[in-house]
């Protein structure tokens, strides 16, 4: 769980600054969908990244579980 804090505490810093771009998006995402292991673990990136207010921030969290689902 720590390094889901740290990567929100990265992703929310990046998103304040507006100093996101599709690389970063891309790396954040792959990073998010290595550390879903369960139905919790997406419930969780769903509660924290999809009502985001940045819409970058809701882009990595959709690519995180679209990649973890065709990983099943």
């Amino acid at each position: 769980m720590l390094r889901y804090r740290m990567l929100m505490f990265k992703l929310n810093r990046l998103a304040s600054k507006n100093k996101l771009n599709g690389v970063e998006e891309i790396s954040l995402a792959g990073q998010f969908a290595e550390l879903i292991e369960s139905q919790e673990d997406a419930d969780q990136v769903i509660t924290d990244l999809f009502e985001h207010e940045n819409a970058h921030v809701r882009r990595i969290g959709l690519a995180a579980i679209d990649r973890k689902s065709t990983r099943l």
